[in-house]
This record gives structure tokens, C-alpha cells and sequence, in this order.
């Protein structure tokens, strides 16, 4: 599934929510803020190579909770269905009238909507696209994970990309939903390479932190999925988080 992520195979992608069924998977994106994915009755397992409308709000919203290890930052709001995300996202963080005064400052507050452990398995298959997948053209100088994503009929580009301290979301497309635009992977890093090295500016690098519940890196042969024998060669010992 890492490799399969990182070079945006479908097939296996398929087969995990066809595993574990759509209608949970839809949960799954309901709860972490993708709440204009709404129209359920209309999805089945073609949702993940048409995709559904969404908006860049939603997506970037989405994101985010990866990028906190699990946590919804935000305002505390009313679900608008069963299932859905319990936050939004805070557009005014201060303000100050013209002599400095604060007139009001937003209270950081979160709640778990996903384990940390799942957030950062999350986050290293995504840190992949960026070294070796789709996304290699985004390099903005300190540990990113990004996810491209075109449309099948190539109306759509999208990249998303985020570190622990922001998320950055680049939609590319046309108003009246004609003529085509090139994949998300190529046009994207061109916007958001700036953009988050303009954001980053004067803040420290900081590496995803691991959960006390994933091991250190442990050596596989990616040809059986299983710790090296002494038939695996060389060149297929990879590692990965457990």
C-alpha cells in the first residue's frame, strides 16, 4: 500500500476500502473534516479514481488532523449528520483595535478524531510521495508528506502538503467544469514550493513526531512483506513503521 501511494496505483488502494467497505471509509473522511463529500447515496468504489466534489477548505481542514497527530483544531460546532467532523477551522485568530488593545484572541482548543498512531503511519507513506512518488517535485527544505490527485478526466489537479506546523492545499481546475489541466503533481509544486517556504520562514525544522505506539524503523524485504531472510537480496531490504 506505501508504494501503491506513492505511485498512485488504484488497484490497491480498491481493495482496502472494498475490504473494509466504503460506507466506513466515508466515516473515516466525514470525521476528520471532509464534510462537503456528501452525497452517499451516489458513491461507490469508482468514488476513488472519479472523486467526489469537495471543497480546498475541507481538504486542507482534513489534512490537518494528519498533521497534529490525530487532534481537530477549531471551534466547536454542531454536526451537521451523523458521523460528520465536530470542528471547523478558525478563520480569525486576534484582533486589536488601532492602539494595540486586544479586543479578542481565539483559544486553541482540539479534540482526537483519530489515533496518533494512525495519523503517522499516515504521514510516512505521504513523507514517500514526496521522496519517491508523485510529488517529487515539492522541495521546500524540511520534512514534508503530500498527496497529489488528478480526476479521470483530467478537469482536476490537486496537491496537498503539510508540515507540523502548516497545511497547504493547491486545487487547479476551470470554473464551468470544462477543458482539462495537467496532473496535479506537475502543476502543483510550481505554487506551493513558494508559498510554503515563504510560510516557514523563521521556524524551526521540526520532524514528524512518532508515537510511543509505532516502533522504530524495521527492516522488510518488500518482496515478502516480512523481516530479511537470508534469500532476500540486498537491493529489497526497505524499512517501515509498525
Amino acid at each position: 500500500l506505501r508504494d501503491a501511494m506513492s505511485a498512485w496505483l488504484l488497484p490497491p488502494a480498491v481493495d482496502v476500502a472494498n475490504r473494509f467497505r466504503l460506507d466506513n471509509v466515508l466515516q473515516y473522511a466525514h470525521r476528520i473534516g471532509l464534510n462537503s463529500l456528501n452525497q452517499n447515496t451516489r458513491y461507490d468504489l469508482s468514488l476513488l479514481e472519479r472523486g467526489g466534489e469537495v471543497s480546498v477548505l475541507d481538504v486542507a481542514y482534513a489534512y490537518s488532523v494528519l498533521a497534529s497527530m490525530g487532534e481537530m483544531r477549531g471551534i466547536e460546532t454542531e454536526p451537521v449528520a451523523l458521523n460528520y467532523r465536530v470542528r471547523n477551522p478558525v478563520a480569525v485568530l486576534r484582533i486589536e483595535d488601532r492602539n494595540g488593545k486586544i479586543l479578542f484572541e481565539h483559544t486553541p482548543r482540539s479534540k482526537k478524531v483519530l489515533s496518533a498512531e494512525t495519523a503517522y503511519l499516515m504521514t510516512s507513506v505521504l513523507q514517500d510521495v514526496v521522496r519517491t512518488g508523485t510529488a517529487t517535485r515539492l522541495r521546500i527544505g524540511r520534512p514534508v508528506a503530500a498527496k497529489t490527485g488528478t480526476s479521470s478526466d483530467m478537469r482536476d489537479g490537486w496537491l496537498v502538503a503539510y508540515t507540523p506546523d502548516i497545511v497547504a492545499a493547491f486545487w487547479a481546475g476551470h470554473d464551468k467544469n470544462d477543458g482539462t489541466v495537467p496532473a496535479g503533481g506537475r502543476i502543483g509544486p510550481a505554487f506551493l514550493n513558494p508559498i510554503m517556504i515563504a510560510a516557514h520562514s523563521g521556524l524551526p525544522e521540526r520532524e514528524f513526531a512518532r508515537p510511543a505506539g509505532i516502533s522504530p524503523a524495521i527492516a522488510v524485504c518488500n518482496k515478502s512483506g516480512k523481516r530479511p531472510g537470508p534469500h532476500c537480496p540486498p537491493e529489497n531490504i526497505v524499512t517501515d513503521f509498525f
